[in-house]
């Protein structure tokens, strides 16, 4: 089995509660598991990344979500961003 390691030095998430950033971190991690599914491991040093904006209100899930997607998109095909 193929194993992907990512780590996130620091994620800030304001206006969410325990729970909200609990449910973002959740939806943020199943995206990014995915990363290991469709692209070969490599080493990849990442120095920041552009996630993209959210919309107002949005529910911390589908902000996770929204996020890993972009991430997983713009690391797709690339050895450095």
């Amino acid at each position: 089995m193929k194993r992907i390691r990512i780590n996130i030095g620091k994620l800030t998430l304001p206006g969410y509660s325990a729970a909200g950033q609990k449910q973002f971190t959740d939806a943020l991690k199943a995206q990014l598991s995915e990363l290991g599914k469709t692209r070969p491991t490599s080493n990849i040093n990442i120095r920041g990344l552009d996630a993209g904006d959210l919309r107002p209100g949005v529910a911390p899930q589908d902000a996770g979500t929204q996020i890993g997607k972009t991430i997983r998109t713009k690391l797709k095909g690339s050895r450095h961003v």
